[in-house]
């Protein structure tokens, strides 16, 4: 028998805030060769990990650990600063696009 398709929106727990939200109102981050990526297209290989793209719950994540939480070991303090900017860079360039 034929599995009926769900057409609920996927839900992903967001790593900062803990609370889960549709997948299209997350940002996609992945551990890929020992870094830490935002993965716009979704399809880069790695763990995979989504956050609410907002400098809140940037500074929460940060604050809490959850990078080194959710990939279950120790970022070293470089690879977190350099996806930080990353992550801070993606949020100013897509700001205007959650009105």
């Amino acid at each position: 028998m034929a599995r009926k398709k769900d057409h609920k929106a996927r839900l992903r727990r967001c790593i900062a805030l803990k609370s889960s939200f549709p997948q299209s109102m997350l940002l996609r981050l992945v551990e890929h060769d020992g870094k830490i990526m935002v993965d716009e297209s979704r399809s880069i290989s790695g763990r995979g990990m989504y956050i609410l793209p907002t400098p809140e719950a940037l500074e929460q994540a940060i604050k809490t650990r959850a990078f080194s939480r959710t990939l279950r070991k120790n970022i070293d303090d470089a690879i977190l600063k350099e996806a930080y900017e990353d992550i801070k860079k993606y949020i100013r360039e897509h700001e205007d696009d959650k009105c």
